[in-house]
């Protein structure tokens, strides 16, 4: 969706995952380095078998849910879009999957990009690592 913006300007971070009753917390999407942020445009969440656990997408430094997605009651779509600029998380955090034991089927997709982060410069050598 936001494709031309990430490849224009910043560094595309677009993870997708399946769902299934082991989804634990997993990192999906890092920074590269400490000095970058990753800005999340779009979560979407199809889910397929209905079940009393939510996923939750994750700040992994402030451990703040930025999106939620209901197992329950029904099966379909669920989606965040928070536009071409998206939601930036906290510089050097990465993005988090986070579901229960218990948890529902389907699958889930994010769209992003990564950049660095507000007053941090890079060195060539840090950019060519990221």
């Amino acid at each position: 969706m936001y494709t031309d913006y990430q490849y224009s300007r910043y560094q595309r971070v677009n993870p997708s995952g399946a769902l299934s009753a082991s989804v634990t917390a997993s990192v999906v999407a890092v920074p590269g380095t400490p000095k970058m942020a990753v800005f999340i445009q779009r979560i979407a969440v199809a889910i397929t078998t209905p079940a009393t656990a939510n996923l939750q997408f994750i700040d992994s430094t402030t451990s703040q849910s930025i999106f939620t997605a209901v197992g329950t009651p029904s099966i379909g779509a669920q989606e965040v879009d928070f536009g071409p600029e998206g939601l930036e998380l906290t510089t050097g955090a990465g993005l988090v999957v986070l579901g229960t034991a218990s948890g529902i089927a389907g699958s889930w997709h994010v769209e992003g990009y990564r950049r660095p982060a507000a007053g941090q410069a890079l060195t060539l050598e840090e950019f060519k690592e990221a």
